[in-house]
């Protein structure tokens, strides 16, 4: 129970570093959704856990984090598909290199192998990292820098037809994962986080139209 706390805890600093330097970085107030964001960073960490602890599936856990990521922008953000991926993928990887910063200046402190032998150790950069990841893209957004485009332009004919196709094909594929795991749970959670999405994506089209 206290791995899945600190987990499910510290592994949400990285979460809004993430959302800090994707939505920051291209002139998205990421206050405006905050509870979104929070909602979305507790069901990545609680598939992180599944899938590193219980499937021993590390290497599949960043790509299901950067298309969950993908989905949220997509569907409660507006953004376009594309621009929703491309900003997933400029936030984990600005977390990468912010965490391979602290590794590289801390001279072997914050080493790897230092981060397995004392968790107190990885939980602080996890902290850094988040604070770190905010503070910067904050900065940015606060003093007018960062890239501005017209999302809409990139927008595809159909696409909130795709993309709630790809998501029943995404939880399908994660539910058969589950299934054979015996994890019935975390799928129900699963399911039910992302199906939430979805109905706050269509009352939001409904009020906006």
């Amino acid at each position: 129970m206290r791995a899945f706390l600190g987990f499910m805890i510290f592994s949400g600093f990285e979460g809004i570093a993430a959302f800090s330097i994707s939505m920051y970085i291209f002139r998205i107030n990421l206050m405006r959704y905050g509870w979104q964001v929070l909602a979305v960073i507790a069901l990545t960490n609680l598939q992180n856990f599944f899938i590193r602890e219980e499937f021993l599936l590390s290497s599949v856990a960043p790509i299901i984090n950067i298309l969950i990521a993908a989905f949220f922008l997509n569907l409660v953000v507006r953004i376009p598909i594309i621009w929703s991926t491309i900003l997933s993928i400029v936030g984990f990887v600005g977390i990468a290199l912010i965490q391979s910063g602290i590794i590289f200046f801390s001279h072997g402190f914050f080493s790897l192998d230092e981060a397995q032998l004392h968790l107190w150790k990885q939980y602080a950069v996890q902290c850094l990292t988040g604070l770190i990841g905010f503070s910067a893209g904050w900065t940015l957004y606060k003093f007018g820098y960062g890239f501005s485009f017209d999302f809409d332009k990139l927008r595809l004919k159909w696409e909130h037809v795709a993309v709630v196709a790809l998501i029943c094909v995404f939880i399908a594929t994660i539910g058969a994962m589950m299934y054979f795991r015996e994890v019935f749970l975390n799928l129900l959670v699963f399911v039910f986080a992302l199906l939430a999405i979805l109905l706050y994506s269509f009352k939001k089209e409904d009020a906006e139209g």
